[in-house]
């Protein structure tokens, strides 16, 4: 009999565990649909009564939308609006090859993922009714080109007033100390060429003296409006008071230091005004926010700052890319769409103390993009979860201390408290490292603050993911993280896996590295399209092929700056013992293009390149050129040996097998199994 038991308690279990696969392999658009097929009666969560959010499933990108193209709701509503304009837009120039156009967004990892981008658009009801929301959702989710349809819901602002210390100045010292912050500003204090979004409630910047010329008011954008959806000129005032909310987070990111000093005050802070609502029967809906994200990736801002959490009292159980909830997708795709780094805010609860948002989900907090950091508030004293702040172990990625000293909107300063202001100390050291590596990818931005945090297992061992709480000094100096394994030393090489291991080389080129596997680049669908690889800029280290294979590499026309153009731009160290297949050109003036690097200073040897795409290893069109099968450009004391070149190569330029010229430098032991065309 207990046999027979066991034996139904397992079979039970495994039909359970089959359902629940099924389930989580659903895909979304389906998922979605239990959100469409509930009652109003049984809706509580705040929304837009007459906007409906929709991510598309097509990606034509230059297909233009209007009503007539949904004939089934058309009847019953005003208009159709795209709000991710400027991504698509951003897309576009990445498919016409205007490289030239995108350099900012090349250099600073800006670019878009074509594969996994999702149009998204708002509709607008004629008339305000929940009800028809839904009903709408319902009709859309039919369609065969929509993934997902979605209300438009509310957001919060994440802040709560606290008393003002009576030593100010004090307190700011001990909060930065705690996360080590004047031992990060002897790494790096910012530059002024990487922006940082906040996406608020505005910012009075021009009238506060320690704000002024903080804020770029040629970028900012106001998106308050609801005529203007994608956003206007302005955001320079707060909507906010009495302090201001996105005033605060300003001085916290950027303070001048007349008064407070900010976590990074060199870098350009842009303005993205959301607004704010001041009642119950106003809110800021979540497409303001869509539209916020989309103009950041076309203008190419980096980071962002979302101090503000969506709750959805709700939610429908689910496990597609977050838990809890479906009902705030059309936002975590933007987020995903977007090529940079998000802080966001874990939220105040809801009024009556911090939520476990494992079970009480909030939104984006809970989503788990790898371009998301996720942040809660540590109390005033010490290292402890603040009371009011939200935490959950599987969706929190770190703490931050959550009371600041900052700016106010007319001009003077005050003492808030709430996670609105512990994400902005994680995005202004992100902000930080970005300035130190600037072609650094969100996600590794992300580990580096997430993997280098103080560990608090007393404290925060069970509130957070990292276990710990931020600290700005072990971020900025945690490169061993963005590797495979070892120091950078002669003896222990940093290890590269893999091509992002490889891309990283570029942050740290002055190290020694050694190649652990062949690396196959990302495919790319045409020779002279979007390229696979941006050069490493200057490798002054020392890289130790190991016998193994970089294949793929098609690095083409401006991925850089017109200089050199190859698997490395410029090498002064030493480039060893590797193969390489793939095509590199160019059809600009001035470049110098060869498939291991543009220019060479340092030694090149036992270097092994071989062509994929055609006819022709390395290619040039332009007579004030330089093309080489090797380098573009040898400069003493440069050397180049025991390499071998399999294929052509072309160029209308000055070309050679292994250089396209040598400036005194020394060639020897070559070998070139090929033409030079024409």
């Amino acid at each position: 009999m207990k046999k027979t038991t066991t034996k139904l308690i397992m079979f039970i279990t495994f039909l359970f565990v089959l359902f629940t696969m099924q389930c989580q392999q659903e895909t979304p658009g389906n998922i979605s649909k239990s959100n469409a097929n509930r009652s109003v009666t049984e809706v509580k969560e705040k929304f837009s009564e007459n906007h409906i959010l929709v991510v598309l499933k097509e990606t034509d990108l230059y297909k233009e939308f209007s009503l007539e193209d949904f004939p089934e709701v058309q009847e019953r509503c005003s208009k159709v609006e795209e709000l991710t304009q400027g991504m698509t837009a951003l897309l576009r120039k990445q498919a016409e090859g205007k490289w030239k156009e995108l350099q900012y967004h090349v250099d600073h990892a800006m670019l878009m993922d074509k594969d996994t981008y999702k149009r998204i658009l708002c509709f607008t009801l004629s008339e305000k009714n929940r009800e028809m929301v839904f009903d709408t959702i319902r009709i859309l989710e039919k369609r065969e080109n929509i993934l997902h349809a979605e209300p438009d819901y509310a957001i919060e602002f994440a802040t709560l007033p606290s008393p003002l210390p009576a030593y100010w100045l004090s307190y700011q010292y001990d909060v930065f100390d705690r996360v080590s912050l004047p031992q990060a500003w002897d790494i790096e204090t910012g530059s002024s060429s990487i922006m940082l979004g906040v996406i608020d409630s505005g910012i009075s910047s021009e009238s506060h003296i320690d704000l002024q010329g903080q804020v770029s008011s040629a970028l900012s954008r106001d998106f308050s409006d609801d005529n203007y959806p994608n956003g206007i000129p302005g955001g320079l005032t707060d909507a906010y008071g009495p302090n201001g909310h996105g005033t605060f987070i300003a001085g916290i990111l950027a303070g001048k230091g007349n008064g407070i000093i900010g976590v990074c005050w060199n870098i350009t802070l842009v303005s993205l005004k959301l607004g704010f609502a001041p009642n119950n029967n106003d809110y800021i809906f979540t497409s303001r926010a869509i539209s916020a994200v989309d103009y950041s990736a076309s203008v190419g801002i980096p980071i962002l700052n979302m101090s503000f959490i969506i709750y959805n009292d709700n939610a429908v159980n689910g496990t597609y890319g977050f838990a809890g909830s479906y009902d705030c997708w059309v936002l975590s795709w933007v987020i995903r769409n977007y090529p940079g780094l998000v802080v966001c805010a874990a939220g105040n609860g809801k009024g009556y103390g911090g939520l476990d948002l494992t079970g009480d989900p909030g939104f984006p907090a809970c989503f788990t993009n790898d371009n998301l950091i996720t942040v809660g508030a540590t109390n005033q004293y010490n290292d402890y979860s603040a009371s009011y702040s939200n935490y959950s172990d599987l969706y929190i990625d770190l703490f931050a201390p959550g009371t600041f000293y900052s700016t106010t909107m007319y001009g003077g300063y005050d003492t808030l408290s709430g996670t609105s202001f512990a994400a902005p100390m994680v995005a202004g050291t992100a902000a930080l490292i970005k300035s130190k590596y600037p072609a650094m990818r969100a996600p590794e931005i992300k580990q580096l603050i997430i993997k280098n945090v103080d560990e608090k297992l007393i404290e925060l061992g069970n509130k957070c993911i990292s276990k710990g709480r931020l600290n700005a000094f072990k971020a900025l100096s945690g490169e061993h993280l963005l590797f495979g394994g070892g120091t950078g030393d002669p003896s222990t090489p940093y290890q590269i896996w893999d091509e992002h291991h490889l891309s990283n080389i570029g942050v740290v080129s002055s190290k020694h590295f050694i190649l652990m596997d062949d690396i196959t680049l990302p495919y790319m669908d045409q020779p002279y399209g979007m390229p696979t690889w941006k050069p490493i800029p200057e490798f002054s280290g020392y890289l130790d092929g190991n016998g193994k294979t970089v294949s793929n590499l098609c690095v083409w026309e401006a991925s850089t700056n017109s200089d050199g153009i190859g698997l490395f731009a410029t090498n002064t160290g030493t480039i060893a013992n590797l193969h390489i297949i793939g095509k590199v050109g160019a059809v600009g003036e001035n470049t110098s293009v060869g498939m291991v690097s543009g220019y060479n200073y340092g030694i090149i040897e036992n270097i092994t390149v071989t062509n994929d795409y055609g006819t022709n290893v390395v290619i040039n069109n332009y007579s004030s050129s330089y093309s080489g099968g090797i380098t573009g450009f040898n400069y003493n004391p440069g050397i180049i040996q025991n390499c071998i070149v399999n294929g052509d190569v072309y160029s209308t330029g000055v070309r050679g097998s292994f250089a396209g010229f040598n400036f005194y430098g020394t060639i020897s032991s070559n070998t070139h199994n090929g033409q030079l065309l024409p």
